[in-house]
């Protein structure tokens, strides 16, 4: 009897550790679920980009986040509680997998990410109570947890959100790394003038070419991963009737160069409203000179494309999206081209809050300015 007496000691212990220790990874779970989904509820609605100009909105997402928290549970809590210090917003570094909390939180461009806490400390929330753990004198088990939410730029157009099956060369625009809306001012590439007389200031813009030549700046593309066959009957019929399929960003894609003249004529008709377009154009008058002049759209962006012009050989990545306003189309001459400004948020938010209005967008992309809206667990 003494000696079960003694071992009674033990076996409790290894029973407490059993039961307790169960029960606590089990509230542990649940906290993780709920603290995930309040990450990605903040993360949600930290960035506004419905407005002229992408914002900050960390009220927004702070209340977001203890909304999302009041919607869960973890034992042995019916509902979850957190304060707005239980989230920290910032900069994520993928390379260092860390939050720099340190940076501009009204700048949009670096508040990419929000962490958010959960403690079950039996100060907002209930702690876990003891079973057995009670004879050894334990009465509760404390459990914390964290999440972290990434809210990036667009990583997906859906079905019908690419207007033109033409791609853009990352380098085209400053590098595969993403970073060309950085500054205040979009910087024109590939410069070439308009030749229509327009109104508006920016009379340069970015000349994109369509040559079989190394004069090739922009490329065709089906958004077909499995074929090299770019062919001009399946290029026009993206130009009449939009793109069938969603794109992603790392998905390989097939791209072709040359003049493709009769998928341009079609691009000039639908632009202009002419041809199957007949008094239905997708571009518009902005400045009341009856000349249309502005269409915008959202681009694929793929890599560079300097050695082999677009031409037909291994596919390419797609790295992000990009938006552009075209401005001119132009048919005539050997070198067919869409001379087309890039669009950034902090160069032209009228129009670039336009270019969001086709749908929502997960993350994965490369920085091209345009900003997801679906965002992604990190960490």
């Amino acid at each position: 009897m003494l000696y079960v007496a003694i071992a009674m000691v033990g076996l409790l212990g290894f029973a407490s550790l059993t039961v307790d220790i169960g029960i606590a990874f089990t509230a542990k779970t649940q906290a993780q679920a709920a603290v995930d989904a309040i990450a990605l509820g903040a993360a949600a609605n930290m960035i506004d980009v419905d407005g002229a100009a992408a914002v900050v909105t960390q009220s927004d997402s702070e209340l977001a986040g203890i909304t999302v928290a009041s919607e869960n549970h973890a034992f042995p809590n019916p509902s979850l509680s957190i304060s707005a210090n239980d989230l920290t917003f910032g900069n994520w570094d993928f390379d260092t997998r860390t939050l720099d909390d340190s940076v501009d939180l009204n700048n949009p461009d670096q508040v990419t990410a929000v962490t958010a806490s959960l403690q079950l400390n039996g100060v907002q929330n209930q702690s876990v109570p003891a079973v057995l753990s009670r004879v050894l004198g334990r009465t509760s088990f404390n459990v914390g947890c964290t999440a972290t939410a990434y809210l990036g730029f667009a990583g997906d157009l859906g079905p019908g959100e690419v207007d033109l099956p033409i791609a853009i060369p990352c380098c085209l625009i400053g590098g595969c790394e993403g970073g060309y809306c950085g500054g205040d001012v979009a910087p024109v590439v590939n410069q070439c003038p308009l030749e229509t007389a327009q109104a508006r200031a920016d009379s340069t813009v970015s000349c994109i070419q369509f040559s079989n030549t190394a004069d090739q700046t922009g490329c065709w593309t089906q958004f077909d991963g499995m074929s090299p066959s770019v062919n001009t009957n399946q290029l026009t019929s993206i130009v009449n009737n939009g793109n069938g399929d969603s794109v992603e960003a790392d998905e390989n894609i097939y791209l072709d160069n040359g003049e493709k003249t009769p998928v341009m004529k079609d691009i000039y008709d639908r632009f202009y409203g002419e041809g199957l377009f007949q008094d239905n154009p997708a571009g518009s008058d902005t400045d009341g000179d009856e000349i249309i002049d502005s269409w915008l759209i959202q681009l694929p962006v793929v890599t560079c494309q300097d050695s082999d012009h677009c031409a037909k050989g291994e596919p390419a990545p797609v790295k992000g999206f990009v938006c552009a306003e075209v401005r001119e189309v132009i048919v005539s001459g050997n070198n067919k081209t869409i001379r087309l400004n890039f669009v950034c948020p902090q160069s032209d938010p009228t129009r670039y809050a336009k270019c969001l209005q086709n749908g929502a967008s997960t993350t994965g992309g490369e920085d091209f300015g345009i900003r997801a809206t679906i965002p992604v667990l990190v960490k």
